[in-house]
């Protein structure tokens, strides 16, 4: 059995980057997540690769709540002032989306950040197994 697997639920923080780097797709994004009785929401890096990457950027846009499942790695680095860091990340491999918000959603609801903030409805899973 395989230790490192995570999942996350939250909402998209801001554009979904896809490039095409040698034939193959990368998606990346932020997805930020509140903690109960917290003003601040935390956030963590998420890569998506191929038609996983192809999917969220299609299906998904800020502000969209979604369920991800991956691998997390680290990756370390050099700053301009020569000290090292190191950047955490989430491999997307399994994601599924939240309600997509209706016109009538909006009206009731007066989000600005896009998403579909008191929506009841049932969730509609939108789920792209990845290679990881």
């Amino acid at each position: 059995m395989y230790v490192n697997n995570c999942s996350f639920c939250g909402r998209i923080s801001g554009a979904i980057e896809l490039r095409e780097i040698k034939g193959s797709y990368r998606g990346q994004f932020l997805l930020g997540m509140n903690k109960p009785g917290r003003d601040k929401a935390e956030y963590i890096k998420c890569v998506a690769w191929n038609e996983v990457a192809q999917n969220i950027h299609k299906h998904m846009a800020s502000g969209r709540e979604i369920h991800v499942s991956g691998e997390m790695s680290a990756r370390s680095f050099v700053r301009s002032d020569e000290s090292y860091g190191k950047d955490y990340y989430l491999t997307v491999g399994v994601w599924s989306a939240g309600p997509r918000p209706t016109e009538e959603d909006h009206q009731s609801s007066r989000t600005t950040s896009g998403g579909n903030v008191g929506v009841k409805k049932p969730f509609t899973p939108i789920v792209k197994a990845g290679n990881f």
